[in-house]
């Protein structure tokens, strides 16, 4: 931030795959431009690019006797797509690591999540490339809550391949 008495407004946006991206110049000139009509005199806005956090998780459950593993986990893999789609985020939005096990849990088939663990992903794997910033996830999860950076959102970019379960 430029001005230390400023408010500071994050933006973000989505490229036509739907993926997060920073916001052109361009945005943040017309939004300044639109605001400068409503603000009072003192009033000063920085615009500033959210910060992305790209994330993988990887969990472990325990599954019922009568129950196929290949379908649980499947079930549990759809559950958290669901829940990691980026439209349900927002900028510094905090992810509750109980919100994460409870969804597990209630998974038909299901008998205990024995392990849960949000990772970043910073760096190309393969063909899928992720934002550059690293962020130090067991550091910044206190109580269960995994908190983002000011100005941060949490993004998990390739679920099909971010998101890895096993059934014991």
């Amino acid at each position: 931030p430029t001005n230390p008495l400023s408010s500071l407004l994050y933006i973000i946006g989505r490229d036509r795959n739907g993926f997060l991206q920073m916001s052109p110049d361009t945005l943040k000139k017309n939004i300044s431009t639109y605001l400068n009509e409503f603000r009072l005199v003192a009033d000063a806005i920085d615009i500033l690019d959210a910060q992305i956090i790209n994330i993988g998780v990887d969990f472990e459950i325990a599954v019922l006797p009568n129950f196929s593993k290949e379908a649980v986990l499947k079930n549990c893999i759809g559950k958290l797509i669901e829940y990691f789609n980026i439209e349900n985020f927002q900028i510094e939005e905090s992810i509750l690591i109980s919100d994460l096990n409870n969804l597990i849990f209630n998974v038909t088939g299901v008998l205990s999540v024995t392990n849960i663990k949000i990772k970043n992903l910073s760096r190309p794997i393969g063909t899928r490339v992720y934002a550059n910033n690293t962020y130090n996830i067991p550091a910044n999860t206190k109580k269960g809550i995994l908190f983002t950076p000011p100005g941060g959102i949490f993004e998990l970019k390739y679920p099909n391949s971010d998101i890895r379960g096993t059934a014991v």
